[in-house]
């Protein structure tokens, strides 16, 4: 039996990625704020399977293209389904020389590239799949290059994505010091070379015994496996858990200094009532409040700019300032400041008043409601 020949088959059994896009809702913006506007993924999908409702976004998997968009767009992780990034990454370790790369989608099997080219990479589907965190693992890999061959887009019932591929594409090498490539006409004078599926990756014999042993050794230790099971509870969503992942494994020389990651600046006019931490999704705001104190803390690897807290800022305390590159994207705190006991219910807050924001609301607004702050410590109702 040559089990090279197996190689294939046994890749598809040990994937533990299950099948279809699913959706959920809870971490939607919506469901935190049903007068949100955000509508990314509707505005992109190129097949017009989703919608939002009041409270939730809604999959129609009869008109779903698969290609993927949705999974790396959503700022919350709202998407889960294949990962074709870590099916790309794991592939690619597995090539000897992958200096320079070109990509092309499942209905496109390229053969002919440019002379410099060492081999063509084919995902399963679209190359809409892929995110920022792909092409950054791919310079972790040792890239140089990536070549996007975009020639099949004309005809495809989705080529309108090119653009967002392209777009996508230029995020990703402002992070890093790698040349990405669109091309949409086949090469002039193209050489045959060799075509490596991600879904039916090539093996070296030395790459199959060590397989069957027990090791992982095909995989390029300079960045190893990650975790790629969707968000639980207040985390970044995959795609950013995954660009993090690339860039702590990138060479220092190989990053640029590109501004990306977001930052905020706060006011006195925060009345710390703590909605921007309780409301953020991935946890990249958290927040302390004492009855003589309250601080205000920033992750910025972890926030994806969904703009949420911004959003439910009564007092507009919490503003957007200029990203910062990824080596100065360390945690800080934007406010600390000191507060006092409303004079009504007893419950700590910043400001001149003598009542909190609640109890000043509630007076002006008797049968109105607006919750007040909780001290640390305290369980969440």
């Amino acid at each position: 039996m040559n089990l090279l020949k197996l190689a294939p088959l046994l890749e598809q059994f040990a994937s533990t990625q299950p099948g279809g896009l699913r959706v959920d809702s809870t971490r939607c913006l919506h469901s935190w704020n049903q007068a949100n506007a955000c509508e990314q993924c509707v505005v992109a999908c190129p097949s017009q399977a989703l919608t939002v409702a009041p409270g939730a976004v809604t999959l129609d998997a009869a008109a779903c293209s698969g290609c993927g968009l949705c999974l790396h767009l959503c700022p919350t992780g709202v998407f889960a389904g294949e990962d074709e990034t870590a099916h790309l990454l794991r592939s690619v370790a597995t090539l000897r020389a992958r200096a320079a790369l070109d990509l092309t989608c499942g209905p496109f099997a390229a053969t002919l590239a440019d002379p410099g080219v060492d081999a063509i990479v084919q995902v399963q589907g679209c190359l809409a799949s892929l995110g920022a965190a792909a092409y950054v693992g791919l310079t972790a890999l040792g890239i140089d290059a990536i070549g996007l061959r975009l020639e099949a887009c004309d005809a495809c019932p989705i080529g309108a994505l090119r653009e967002t591929i392209a777009a996508t594409a230029a995020r990703a090498a402002a992070l890093t010091h790698t040349t990405i490539t669109t091309r949409a006409a086949a090469p002039a004078a193209g050489v045959r070379k060799p075509l490596h599926a991600t879904h039916a990756p090539h093996y070296s014999r030395r790459a199959l015994l060590h397989r069957f042993v027990g090791s992982d050794r095909e995989a390029d230790l300079s960045l190893p496996p990650l975790d790629s099971s969707p968000p639980a509870g207040k985390a970044p969503p995959l795609e950013r858990r995954a660009l993090l992942h690339a860039l702590a494994h990138l060479p220092e020389e190989r990053r640029s200094a590109a501004a990306y990651f977001p930052t905020f600046t706060t006011s006195s006019a925060c009345t710390a009532c703590q909605t921007c931490a309780a409301v953020c999704p991935t946890g990249a705001l958290s927040s302390e409040l004492t009855e003589h104190a309250f601080a205000l803390h920033l992750e910025p690897l972890a926030c994806t700019a969904c703009g949420l807290c911004v959003e439910l800022c009564a007092p507009a305390a919490l503003q957007p300032a200029p990203a910062v590159a990824y080596i100065d994207a360390q945690p800080i705190t934007l406010l600390e400041q000191a507060t006092r006991s409303c004079k009504r219910c007893r419950a700590p807050f910043a400001g001149e008043s003598d009542l909190c924001p609640a109890c000043a609301f509630r007076r002006k607004h008797p049968a109105g409601m607006m919750s007040r702050p909780r001290l640390v410590g305290t369980p969440q109702p």
